[in-house]
């Protein structure tokens, strides 16, 4: 069946969802949602198939344990296909594409430009700053949050921290999530709009030139199971600057690709924003530091190869005894 677009009764189901996110919503209107919000999906990925290959809807399902608010389904239905994202909710109808994993042609040349101050990544800065009307400093410091804008992500400390006060660094917020935070960044963003700047319409383009462009990236989060954002940025030559939680502290060696703080305070954020800025101003440590962080090896290569060697081990020492 060809693909029609979706009524208004879809936004209607995703109004009434945020309104009252709750089984009883749910199972009440699940007809809502399998007739007039997923057949539509599924009827547009079966018409870009041809073109774009097979598409995979997301599930409804929240994992609560990683939700704010412990609301048990998404406010809003999202498929992949190729390198595309498709998302529809109440507010809006989303589309992006983007590539994380770069040939490995594409990253020699990449690493070579960056390597070069005259070119690479000061090019990337400049037209960074320069989209989001900052000034076009080579020598200020920038630094690039991308991540949904919610308590776990650390934006508690961002915000009680006053970085502002703290260096004459610049700021770009890329992401949505709450209404405090936004409203929070909106203000930050007045006062100071010479050095902060806010971007709240998310897409996988805009996170690729904010990883390309900013020097340092903040993950300050209150917990991170695994975390992609601090491995892209390090590919891109840009430092985290994290907690050191999780998959953070697994993938970022303190003070040789990164620098990472304990507590879940403004104060151990600001210290270690002091010592990523420290290094910055030495250009000869910093390029070394930027080098050493690109250098590193975040696909499936050596697990693969540890797994292998735990099934060898296993097949050699033979079928265990009963």
């Amino acid at each position: 069946m060809a693909f029609k677009g979706w009524k208004v009764e879809a936004l209607e189901f995703f109004e009434g969802l945020e309104a009252d996110n709750t089984k009883s919503y749910w199972q009440a209107n699940k007809h809502v949602y399998e007739t007039l919000v997923r057949a539509p999906m599924e009827e547009l990925l079966a018409e870009l198939e041809p073109k774009y290959g097979e598409g995979r809807i997301f599930r409804p399902y929240r994992d609560i344990r990683f939700s704010a608010d412990k609301s048990p389904y998404k406010t809003n239905i999202a498929a992949t296909i190729g390198h595309g994202y498709i998302s529809l909710s109440a507010q809006a109808f989303g589309v992006g594409t983007g590539m994380y994993q770069l040939a490995p042609d594409q990253l020699e040349r990449f690493r070579a430009a960056v390597a070069d101050d005259r070119t690479g990544k000061r090019r990337c800065k400049t037209a960074l700053q320069h989209g989001y009307g900052l000034p076009e400093q080579a020598t200020t410091p920038v630094f690039g949050m991308s991540a949904r804008l919610v308590a776990q992500k650390g934006l508690d400390l961002v915000l009680g921290a006053d970085l502002l006060a703290e260096s004459d660094a610049q700021f770009v917020f890329l992401g949505s999530g709450e209404h405090r935070y936004h409203a929070a960044l909106i203000e930050l963003a007045g006062a100071a709009p010479e050095r902060v700047a806010v971007e709240f319409a998310f897409t996988d383009h805009l996170e690729h030139r904010l990883l390309a462009g900013a020097d340092l990236l903040l993950m300050p989060s209150l917990y991170e199971p695994c975390g992609l954002t601090q491995m892209r940025a390090q590919r891109y030559g840009t430092i985290p600057v994290a907690r050191r939680v999780g998959g953070l502290l697994d993938s970022i060696q303190d003070g040789d690709t990164g620098f990472l703080f304990d507590a879940y305070l403004p104060e151990a954020l600001t210290q270690s924003v002091g010592r990523a800025l420290e290094c910055f101003r030495d250009r000869a440590a910093w390029r070394a530091f930027v080098r050493r962080a690109m250098s590193q090896q975040f696909g499936w290569d050596r697990s693969a190869a540890q797994y292998l060697d735990v099934y060898r081990r296993a097949l050699a020492a033979g079928p265990v005894a009963r």
